[in-house]
């Protein structure tokens, strides 16, 4: 699908995109002109998330797991969010 608009601060800083992945979803649909977020859902490190997960814990325990484990499957650690 192809989404109309683009997004103009690309990474955005986790403080600017909400607390929920609903909130995520929000902000994207307000960036790229789109009237109905609850059409849209998120795919994150190749799961789709529910709308009432905190942020954090979406980059936690889907998003940078993913990335680590495509750079050296066997070991990782997790940053914090809010560096």
């Amino acid at each position: 699908m192809y989404i109309r608009g683009r997004m103009e601060k690309n990474p955005y800083p986790s403080t600017q995109v909400g607390k929920t992945m609903g909130e995520v979803r929000v902000k994207i649909c307000k960036e790229v002109d789109l009237q109905e977020p609850e059409l849209i859902e998120l795919l994150v490190g190749k799961n789709l998330v529910d709308m009432q997960l905190p942020v954090k814990l979406v980059y936690e325990q889907v998003w940078w797991p993913q990335v680590c484990r495509q750079r050296d499957p066997d070991c990782y650690e997790i940053p914090n969010i809010e560096d």
